[in-house]
């Protein structure tokens, strides 16, 4: 069980990142594709969904 877990939150250095943000549309960095690939939102967008997850307002 432990090891699922540390794999499901290990970056995929593979994965394709968004260009675009699928929330707002705004363009993603070059260093937040870099540093998160598979990435599909903004830094902004990212952290409202982090706060309404923690709120239980998904």
């Amino acid at each position: 069980m432990r090891e699922n877990a540390i794999q499901a939150h290990r970056l995929d250095h593979s994965a394709v990142s968004a260009t675009h943000c699928i929330e707002c549309d705004e363009a993603l960095s070059d260093e937040r594709r870099k540093a998160y690939p598979g990435c599909t939102m903004c830094v902004s967008c990212a952290e409202e969904r982090e706060i309404r997850i923690k709120q239980g307002r998904m």
